[in-house]
């Protein structure tokens, strides 16, 4: 059972680290108020000095908002550089968690697991044996002779003097989660999760011990695959392999079948046939397959609906706080605009157009780190479960869907905020 309770000390121990960096930073910050001359804290706060500079874009008439919108951020650039940020570090992670979500498929993770997927699955009985195995692949076969049929069978088993499950194959080849090298062919080889290999300090091409009661044998690790079967403390070898250590029982039966129509028949052929030794049910009837995709489907879900809104709360308070600070610093900048002919909407727009465009650029440095970074993040996370490396391709949707939430929410929350504008009066350019 996955525990509830609350460590009060790592807790705490993250309020202090957070303490102590927003300590450092204000300290840093503030060394500014230290280089203040008397002459300009009289100006309110204007430079000694000031130079254009060629970032300076020059206002153009169409679409005269962009280009407002434009020469207030190359004006300020450092007021918007931590507001860029927060956008990439936010569409980052969004991006990130819908890569997750879409690797975690149902499919892929009962796989992951260590069963396999077919349409028909079949359990034998204590009657059945080895000899069986080929007996029942040749009734299936002559319904369907493109069919996958593999028997499995897990127990644990000592490699290196070290305990740890082993999954037994007919046909070991069929893991498609293979990493490096191949799957286990003949009767002395086996395959090692990344796990099991960093734990024991062999690799592929090395030679381990392997047994079992009073069986030993020696191996060569032919492969490197992964599995979050016991947190990715798993290795898997053939039935021949097997066979030299214990007496091998098949758990399960998987079959995949070219064509789906034949399931009906194979599961009626099977449980005629060989009622004896084995009982067949449609993959669909079971209710483990039914429960793990509803489960995982949700879970996913739900994840991604908690980051997305927390990264909205976040976008919330970045550009509450970035518009404030703007708003007293262009105070007297609105008033101006607004002795020219702009409307409070027309400014408030502009304003709202501002922060759109600088998380469009956030955007964009978000979705250059998620391509380079976010799959290895996701494996490094993923790796004490026995994920050692989550494959899963970032597609334009992908991207899109977190970058244009992400841009939604700045426009709208900014323009909003900007609601101050309306307050600023004309005269006030004539008091001062």
């Amino acid at each position: 059972m996955v525990s509830t309770n609350i460590s009060v000390g790592k807790c705490l121990l993250v309020l202090l680290g957070i303490i102590i960096l927003c300590t450092v930073y204000i300290i840093i910050v503030s060394k500014k108020i230290g280089r203040i001359s008397p002459v300009r804290a009289i100006s309110g706060g204007a430079e000694e000095i000031y130079f254009d500079s060629p970032a300076n874009i020059p206002i153009e008439k169409k679409p005269l908002s962009f280009f407002l919108a434009m020469r207030q951020i190359t004006s300020h650039p450092k007021a918007y550089i931590g507001t860029a940020l927060i956008a990439a570090l936010l569409i980052f992670f969004m991006i990130t968690i819908t890569i997750l979500a879409g690797g975690m498929s149902a499919n892929s993770m009962i796989e992951a697991f260590g069963a396999l997927n077919g349409q028909v699955q079949a359990k034998p009985n204590n009657h059945f044996e080895l000899s069986d195995i080929s007996k029942t692949e040749s009734s299936i076969m002559e319904i369907d002779e493109n069919a996958s049929v593999v028997f499995s069978s897990t127990t644990y088993m000592t490699i290196d003097e070290t305990e740890m499950c082993c999954t037994v194959y007919s046909k070991p080849d069929i893991l498609k989660s293979v990493l490096k090298g191949r799957a286990p062919i003949y009767d002395n080889e086996i395959m090692i999760t990344e796990n099991v290999s960093e734990e024991i300090g062999k690799r592929v091409g090395d030679k381990v011990n392997v047994s079992y009661g009073g069986g030993s044998a020696e191996f060569m690790i032919t492969g490197i695959y992964q599995s979050v079967q016991d947190l990715g403390r798993c290795f898997t070898m053939n039935f021949d392999a097997g066979s030299q250590l214990c007496d091998i029982t098949p758990g399960i039966m998987y079959i995949t079948l070219s064509d789906d129509s034949l399931a009906d028949s194979i599961v009626k052929m099977l449980n005629e046939n060989y009622s004896d030794i084995l009982e067949a049910e449609l993959t669909e009837q079971d209710g483990y397959a039914d429960s793990m995709t509803g489960i995982i489907d949700t879970l996913m879900d739900v994840i991604i609906g908690v980051i997305y809104s927390v990264s909205a709360v976040f976008a919330l308070v970045a550009v509450h706080m970035v518009c404030s600070k703007a708003f007293l610093r262009e105070r007297r900048d609105s008033g101006i605009y607004k002795a020219l002919g702009f409307t409070s909407g027309r400014l408030r727009l502009c304003f709202a157009l501002r922060f759109l465009i600088i998380s469009v650029i956030g955007g964009a440095i978000g979705a250059v780190l998620s391509a380079f970074f976010s799959e290895k993040l996701l494996s490094l996370l993923l790796k004490n479960i026995g994920i050692s490396c989550f494959d899963s391709k970032i597609t334009a949707l992908t991207a899109a869907v977190p970058i244009l939430m992400i841009c939604l929410c700045f426009f709208v929350f900014a323009y909003f905020s900007s609601g101050k504008i309306k307050r600023v009066e004309v005269r006030e350019l004539v008091s001062e």
